[in-house]
């Protein structure tokens, strides 16, 4: 019944309201990426899964938080 944009919207509110605001969405997987890399000598190959999560984390709230800034997203 409901559509793809229904459950993506869905998806982006349940993570929002999860964390407390659009902004903190992804919070819990880039605090997993600190606690990863501080654990690792700070060795980002030992810590591509959590990479991989704040990733996905960010396409499903289409970047609009905080924690997800990539590539090209960053400022110059």
């Amino acid at each position: 019944m409901g559509s793809a944009l229904g459950k993506a919207q869905q998806g982006q509110t349940m993570r929002s309201a999860a964390s407390g605001s659009p902004e903190d969405a992804c919070k819990k997987e880039a605090c997993k990426i600190q606690a990863c890399l501080s654990k690792n000598n700070y060795n980002p190959d030992a810590c591509t899964r959590e990479i991989d999560a704040l990733k996905r984390c960010c396409e499903g709230v289409q970047g609009n938080s905080l924690h997800c800034a990539f590539g090209s997203q960053l400022p110059a």
